[in-house]
């Protein structure tokens, strides 16, 4: 009888270094094929791609049109690399914009490959966490601690929440936030060459080039991620913070200062790149306070004070994943007075007590895996630093600011179940422990499913949005508008009239109930709503357009004349515009002007040329008034 192996042997997989189950040794021949750090990555990209497979025909939403389908700018790699419009255009978010060229070079506007691209690099960003932490037990501080044995596992559980939980398909499934993720893998990659550089400084001889090797990636990948989008001023304090908690200090941490010194000088970048340091100091200190809010005049304290009622939001959202929206209709603070504001700023003063409590007890109780959720924790308030502080931004609260910050809290909530795990059923089985994990992973995948299910169409997005902020004029204006673009005129109608009821001056909603209008036939009733979005905004330059094509229509070509004339700055570069005015000009008898009016439109768009120019021979013959 062959005596069997016991499942602590090394020399064959066990299920427990995947979900933490031990198993018998009944296939060892085929464990040894593949190894579990393998096998861990195979289940954390299946995972990732099976809870996003119904993502890859949503369409472009929201500031995807801003951003890419109207950026000239992406429609070209040669402005990214033969001159520097590509640079010139965002030098904040350069590599974020450069991705954007890449997709449009090799599949134009088909969203396939913005997708794809965005799920494998959130993928990435989950192997990185994986790899991240597998590193974390390798240092001076853990790599002796009561979790040690458990690391890999820990490592997956990490990995897999945050690969699969819903709070990040605002940050992979909506297009144009790639930014967020990007920024992250690059944040994520420059931590983990830092700590591998340290772990090499640590064993190595002082002459070794493995250190200043590693160390050097990492501040190119700061680098990256500083030029990719804002969120990763504060990824230095991260290494430094990381340094502190998970490296001795003495003699190892002088032979780092070398490296760290110009890790810490890229703090300098994001503030130094936002302002022109060539202006007089009193110019220079007013651009400081104009680039430090984004559109809103909200007052800095303000801001802050309704941040700590959104981080709760954020959290709550963290364990319980429910009525997620794209755009919160959320109410301001004034003072931190107002009761859920003070209750929500002494919860979080809490949290950060508890982030002391547990490091107390790692330094003096000889428990040093407590030190993972000090960090995770102050890593979940440092990445909130830029958008959850003093710098006002016109929407308070936005589900795709919780990717990065979401590392440092699946870190510290993976590693308080497992030390809670171990300190109160010391002697259960790894079996229910497996099972817990496989169900909280389970559940969090369903959620992100249905949600990249109200993904899948604007219609059903914005009507989700509705839905939940009833008071929100943007809701009802963005669904009107994605329902004339599906041909349901009638009920666009309807929305539209909701949106003008909710904000009685927001002109967006009048220019879109005129275009329903137009496209209805109703076009004395497209003037009026038209007309009313130039007097809310005298810029309005698509509402030029329409109203003059409105009067075109009616045969009021003399208001289509003085409409176009009074605007000629406005609309000096818009074919739409003197083709309009082109076909005033024709039906007036005023060929002369006409044939102006085509010749601005040809070399800009020709198509529309050809229209003009083939009613002004058949105007020549006495045909309709009217293209």
């Amino acid at each position: 009888m062959v005596k069997r192996r016991r499942p602590g042997n090394v020399d064959f997989l066990r299920l427990d270094e995947v979900m933490g189950i031990p198993m018998t040794n009944r296939f060892p021949s085929c464990a040894r094929l593949v190894s579990p750090r393998i096998l861990h990555v195979l289940l954390i990209a299946a995972l990732g791609f099976l809870v996003y497979s119904n993502t890859f025909h949503v369409p472009f939403l929201f500031d995807d049109e801003s951003s890419i389908v109207k950026n000239p700018y992406i429609k070209s790699l040669g402005n990214f690399f033969s001159n520097s419009s590509g640079y010139d255009y965002n030098p904040r978010r350069f590599f974020a914009y450069l991705t954007f060229a890449v997709n449009y070079n090799f599949g134009g506007l088909d969203v396939t490959g913005y997708h794809v691209l965005n799920l494998l690099i959130h993928v990435t960003n989950a192997l990185l966490v994986y790899t991240l932490v597998l590193l974390t037990f390798r240092t001076p501080v853990l790599k002796d601690s009561d979790l040690s044995p458990s690391s890999r596992s820990l490592a997956l559980f990490t990995s897999l929440l945050f690969v699969a939980h819903p709070i990040q398909t605002q940050a992979v499934t909506y297009i144009v936030q790639r930014m967020t993720s990007l920024a992250t893998l690059f944040s994520l990659l420059s931590l983990c060459l830092y700590v591998k550089g340290s772990l090499h400084l640590e064993k190595e001889y002082p002459s070794s080039w493995k250190p200043m090797f590693f160390f050097s990636l990492s501040w190119i990948g700061i680098l990256f991620a500083m030029r990719t989008k804002e969120i990763t001023l504060t990824v230095p304090c991260l290494l430094l913070l990381y340094e502190v908690l998970f490296f001795h200090g003495g003699v190892g941490r002088k032979k780092k200062y070398p490296y760290m010194f110009p890790i810490l000088l890229t703090l300098l970048i994001i503030p130094l790149g936002m302002i022109n340091l060539r202006r007089p100091l009193g110019e220079l200190l007013s651009d400081v306070s104009e680039v430090s809010r984004v559109q809103t005049d909200l007052p800095r304290l303000e801001y802050l004070v309704t941040q700590f009622r959104v981080i709760i939001t954020y959290i709550r959202l963290l364990f319980l994943p429910l009525n997620q929206n794209l755009d919160y209709d959320y109410p301001t603070y004034r003072s931190i007075l107002e009761p859920p504001a003070f209750l929500a700023f002494l919860s979080l003063l809490g949290l950060l007590f508890m982030a002391v409590l547990f490091f107390r007890k790692a330094r003096k109780d000889s428990n040093p895996s407590c030190i993972l959720i000090t960090y995770g924790i102050l890593w979940f308030f440092l990445s909130l630093a830029v958008e959850s502080s003093i710098i006002p931004i016109v929407d308070v609260i936005f589900e795709h600011r919780m990717y990065l910050p979401s590392v440092g809290a699946f870190l510290a909530i993976g590693s308080a179940c497992a030390l809670c795990w171990r300190k109160w059923f010391p002697g259960r089985s790894p079996v229910a422990i497996a099972f817990l994990a496989i169900a909280v992973i389970g559940m969090v995948s369903v959620a992100t499913y249905r949600r990249n299910l109200v993904w899948g169409d604007s219609v059903t997005l914005w009507a989700d949005v509705a839905r939940k902020s009833p008071g929100k004029v943007r809701s009802y204006n963005n669904l009107g508008a994605s329902l004339m673009d599906a041909d349901r005129y009638d009920e666009a109608i309807a929305v539209l009239s909701t949106a003008i009821r909710v904000k009685p001056d927001h002109p967006e909603a009048y220019y879109n109930m005129g275009r329903a209008y137009l496209l209805t036939g109703r076009d004395h009733e497209a003037i009026g709503m038209l007309t009313k979005a130039i007097g809310l905004k005298l810029d309005y330059t698509d509402a030029y357009i329409n109203l003059s094509a409105a009067y075109n229509r009616v045969n009021q070509f003399q208001e289509t004349v003085r409409l176009v004339e009074t605007a000629p700055l406005l609309l000096k570069n818009k074919p739409e515009a003197h083709f309009n005015l082109g076909v005033a000009y024709a039906s007036l008898g005023k060929k002369d002007l006409a044939f102006r009016e085509l010749g601005m439109i040809q070399p800009s768009d020709p198509k529309l040329a050809e229209v003009l120019e083939t009613f002004l021979r058949k105007s020549d013959r006495g045909g309709r008034q009217g293209p």
